[in-house]
């Protein structure tokens, strides 16, 4: 009986000793702290802001924001939505609209949401001399806008650019920058989730 315990012994030694660096750093991951959510969220929503702070500096824009279509509570990938907020916002030389765009019913922009959502160029742009969208303009204090698919759908959001004071043409390059922005912010939002 003696002689068993000590084989017991010798096996346990042997298997601590082959599989401790393995068994130790199983152990460290299963009770060590998860992720803090709340703080990539957040380092997210700075990189984001980061983006748009460029592309208002780089081409002058007087506000760059993130709008989410959702229906009413929740954001849903391919589903019917009812409503868009804005999630994120800079402005230069314009008021802050974001706590007053929330939760906006999409109705009555809904045929140039169509219109965007199919538009292969990803983009879509809607000045002051646009009455049919003056809607829009009205919302934004703008007289121009740019807004960008985040991705092949705008049910992941859009990329809005305006200039509140005058009417600034984009070049192809400024264009190809700000979807690609636009994407960037994609990605930054799906790690947020």
């Amino acid at each position: 009986m003696e002689d068993l315990g000590k084989e017991i012994g010798v096996i346990i030694a042997a298997v601590l000793i082959g599989f401790g660096k393995d068994l130790t750093e199983w152990l460290k991951n299963k009770f060590s702290k998860k992720t803090d959510m709340f703080t990539d969220s957040l380092k997210y929503d700075i990189l984001i802001n980061e983006e748009l702070d460029r592309l208002k500096y780089t081409y002058g824009f007087n506000r760059v924001a993130v709008i989410d279509y959702h229906n009413g509570s929740t954001s849903y990938d391919g589903v019917s939505f009812s409503y868009s907020s804005m999630t994120h916002e800079r402005t230069n030389n314009a008021d802050s609209i974001i706590t007053r765009f929330q939760k906006i019913p999409i109705g009555p922009i809904s045929n140039w949401l169509q219109d965007l959502d199919q538009n292969s160029a990803g983009f879509s742009m809607v000045d002051s001399d646009n009455s049919s969208l003056g809607i829009i303009q009205e919302a934004w204090g703008s007289l121009r806008v740019f807004s960008f698919k985040l991705g092949e759908r705008i049910s992941k959001g859009t990329l809005v650019c305006s200039f509140t004071h005058y009417k600034e043409d984009l070049d192809d390059a400024a264009l190809i920058d700000c979807k690609a922005t636009a994407y960037k912010i994609k990605i930054y939002l799906d790690k947020k989730k």
